[in-house]
């Protein structure tokens, strides 16, 4: 990677990930256990709630963000962080005892560590990989250029109403505008800057559950460097999801915290309700995960209360969480509104309906080897469910509370079982488990250690030697980390070649404005298509239509237009001669067809053997075009 690319993500990442939240915490100052290093891995979390929560705020006034705009307002918030630090910095002089944590120092390590491995990992990437990075590069570049929520995906696709979430988005288009870079290089540096800050929340996630400084720091490792989830997001582009995610580590601690007994109750929960109506901008799914989890969390709270008849702290648990859930409501309620005009609208009829699985396929299948392709690698599993079997033994109630998460994660994506569409798949459901999986190794881990501990301190000089040996194994555990988290880029992911921009530029120059391109297609489920290769971002590169838009098409465009799309994009794959296809793309009105640098299913030689109706355009290093003729 360029060094000075690299020096550009670390500061405007800090900016982004750092100050929003920390001075949304310094701003409200609530009381809770949390030490300065947990406060900020807080705020790493909270970050990106309060980014879109600032374009949500300003897009409802009828403001438009700009760069200098954002400039003041990170300015401000850079004010609130320093006076913080500077309060704390006077305090720690005057304290007797000025030892760092030797958990924290080597939690900022694996940090560093990570971090180097998720940017090492993009080193010469320009533009995000596979499907979803598409649209998610268009609505980044349309907040770019709008400085407000978008009202449609023009000019890109035909669609006149935009309701997806925008969370990450919003990082994307403010890190182009502090950074530099074109839009497309920042969605994937800020998609692994987020990966990266899985580290922290992990940690603060394992912690408040564990209250064990060492098991989360286990924990943590375990995901930024061991594990290849979520390490493998960069290669599906998935990073709305991996952003709620991460959001929801951090949030589900705050949250536990704020419902908790404790002095100036109102302003965690207020803290609590602006990070989850936040979660809920990033991504709709994750936020049910977190309402699963505070849910059991919730009832496991309640009824232990009831045991002890402790009902004062009952009273305060259910207030606490029906304040946090309105402030919540109160925040989200101007986007539900427009959410259920298309996207909630169309999932709301979708489970109303009742399932039906010619619409479906296979998307909400369940395969066991999920659990290791995407949940976490054999070993760590086995680790994961001995840890498990541990905590359930012992009695542990947080353990139990990470199975029940699970298991309840898994039922609610098989509702289709019992005829009810879910909301969510089991894939979904499965590159979410590294966080259970990772606190559970974590628990195990830290049990064994406790009881090496207490071998060692039977033989003095054992014991003498216990910590360093155990930093030093750390370290050396850590270290290969880096090769093999970076290791996971798959190029075959790659759309965007440089031979594809080469032929982009000729298509600018040279096809008309007006042309209407058949690229490589496939169907992820029966109602919805996307592109394979390059030609999927023709509208982005070369301002030319194409016969796939953004996938969203599925849930923002009108019923009419997606039926269209999906109607003509399978009757161009049911063509299986050239006369045939030429045909259908005659009857649709398609003039181009493009065929992308990287290798499909789709071959040249097709068209080139029927030369009466295909015109070849442009040849290079594997890009062609082809022209239909009248």
């Amino acid at each position: 990677m360029n060094p000075m690319i690299g020096i550009i993500a670390l500061l405007v990442g800090g900016l982004l990930f750092l100050l929003p939240g920390y001075s949304l915490i310094v701003a409200l100052r609530p009381r809770w256990s949390f030490g300065f290093v947990e406060t900020l891995c807080a705020a790493a979390g909270l970050s990106i709630a309060v980014v879109p929560l600032v374009l949500y705020a300003t897009t409802l006034l009828g403001f438009r963000m700009t760069p200098w705009a954002l400039a003041l307002l990170l300015a401000i918030m850079a004010l609130f962080c320093l006076s913080d630090w500077w309060r704390r910095f006077r305090q720690w002089r005057l304290q007797n005892d000025k030892h760092v944590d030797l958990i924290h120092l080597l939690l900022g390590f694996v940090f560093a560590l990570t971090l180097l491995a998720r940017l090492w990992t993009v080193r010469g990437i320009e533009f995000p990989l596979w499907t979803d990075s598409y649209h998610h590069t268009v609505i980044a570049q349309l907040i770019a250029d709008e400085g407000m929520i978008p009202s449609s995906y023009r000019p890109y696709a035909p669609i006149d109403r935009f309701t997806y979430h925008f969370g990450f988005h919003t990082l994307a288009a403010w890190f182009h505008w502090l950074g530099g870079l074109p839009v497309p290089r920042s969605v994937v540096l800020v998609g692994q800057l987020v990966n990266a800050l899985v580290v922290p929340t992990t940690y603060l996630f394992a912690y408040r559950l564990l209250h064990n400084r060492l098991a989360a720091l286990l924990a943590a490792l375990a995901v930024g460097l061991l594990s290849h989830m979520p390490a493998q997001f960069v290669n599906w582009g998935r990073y709305p999801q991996l952003s709620g995610q991460i959001l929801m580590a951090a949030l589900i601690p705050i949250t536990m915290e704020a419902l908790d007994p404790g002095d100036q109750p109102a302003r965690r929960w207020l803290l609590a309700g602006i990070g989850a109506a936040g979660l809920y901008l990033v991504h709709m799914r994750v936020a049910l995960f977190y309402g699963l989890f505070l849910g059991l969390w919730f009832l496991l709270k309640l009824f232990g209360a009831w045991q002890k008849r402790e009902t004062k702290q009952a009273k305060q648990l259910v207030l606490g969480a029906l304040v946090t859930a309105g402030i919540a409501l109160v925040l989200v309620l101007p986007w539900l509104f427009r959410f259920f005009q298309g996207f909630g609208g169309v999932m709301a009829q979708e489970v109303t309906a009742g399932y039906q699985a010619e619409r479906y396929g296979s998307y909400f299948r369940w395969r066991v080897q999920d659990l290791v392709e995407f949940g976490m690698p054999l070993g760590l599993l086995l680790l994961a469910i001995c840890g498990a079997v541990l905590g359930i033994t012992k009695k542990n109630r947080n353990v139990l509370l990470l199975v029940a998460w699970m298991l309840a994660l898994f039922a609610a994506a098989n509702t289709h079982l019992i005829g009810i569409t879910p909301l969510f798949s089991n894939l979904v459901a499965s590159i979410s488990l590294y966080l259970p999986l990772a606190t559970l190794v974590g628990y195990l881990a830290a049990w064994l250690a406790e009881r090496a501990d207490r071998f060692a301190c039977r033989h003095t000089s054992w014991h003498r030697l216990l910590r360093p040996s155990a930093t030093i194994a750390l370290v050396l555990i850590s270290l290969p980390g880096v090769p093999f988290t970076a290791g996971l880029f798959e190029p075959s992911a790659r759309f965007v070649l440089p031979a594809d921009l080469e032929a982009m530029e000729w298509i600018e120059q040279h096809v008309p404005q007006d042309a209407l391109f058949h690229i490589g297609t496939h169907f992820w489920t029966p109602i919805l298509a996307h592109g394979i290769d390059a030609g999927y971002w023709i509208p982005y590169l070369a301002h030319r239509e194409t016969t796939i838009p953004v996938e969203t098409y599925a849930t923002d465009g009108t019923a009419e237009y997606m039926e269209l799309v999906n109607r003509r994009a399978r009757d161009l794959l049911d063509a299986t001669t050239p006369e045939a296809l030429w045909q259908v793309m005659r009857r649709y009105n398609v003039t181009h067809f493009y065929i992308g640098s990287r290798p499909t299913n789709i071959s040249p030689e097709f068209f080139l053997q029927d030369p009466a109706r295909f015109r070849p355009l442009y040849s290079a290093n594997g890009a062609w075009i082809f022209e239909t003729v009248d």
